[in-house]
């Protein structure tokens, strides 16, 4: 059980923000801080994987918050998965790509406190459009750099855009070269 864990991803009726306005309300609505607790009472699970759409609040002292409410509940936050906001690592413009860096810096540093040691970036990209493997990888060596710098490590998912095609995680992470950027394969994508 160490070394299971739990996505506020599967929960997503749950949360306002992520349930579809046509959805039937089924109980109480949840907030990040009660899920760890949640997770610990009703499964015994303590690793808490939090979705970017269910944050209230982008505050470091909410982030904080989720922080305290796993540890009271003897858990601790391991990633986030970040969605839900408008970033494109793989965008054709070079001013572009660097606006998302710093956004995926943001949410870095949101991890870090939130006490996670990891934060899933998509690389962006749309469906027919050439994929640049320097241009990505150069965001996700930036991403890398940060990441060791606080304690958080920057993953790279088969989740939509140019990381659809799972080669192309793989040459991301290769020409990265940084350990503290790692791929998390997703069989269900």
């Amino acid at each position: 059980m160490k070394r299971i864990g739990c996505t506020t991803t599967c929960l997503r009726m749950l949360f306002p923000a992520t349930r579809p306005k046509n959805y039937p309300k089924v109980g109480d609505d949840l907030t990040l801080r009660q899920v760890p607790a949640l997770y610990a009472e009703k499964l015994g699970v303590h690793n808490v994987e939090l979705w970017s759409p269910h944050f209230d609040r982008l505050t470091s002292g909410f982030a904080r918050e989720i922080r305290r409410a796993a540890e009271t509940a003897g858990s601790v936050i391991t990633n986030i998965q970040l969605d839900g906001v408008r970033y494109n690592l793989s965008d054709p413009d070079a001013e572009e790509r660097q606006k998302s860096v710093n956004l995926v810096k943001l949410w870095m540093e949101r991890a870090a406190m939130c006490g996670a040691t990891s934060l899933r970036a998509n690389t962006g990209g749309q469906r027919g459009e050439s994929f640049d493997l320097n241009a990505t990888a150069e965001c996700f060596g930036q991403l890398a750099e940060f990441g060791q710098q606080i304690g958080v490590k920057i993953l790279v998912e088969n989740h939509g855009g140019h990381s659809t095609q799972p080669e192309n995680v793989v040459a991301i992470v290769k020409a990265v070269d940084n350990s503290w950027c790692r791929a998390l394969p997703d069989f269900g994508n």
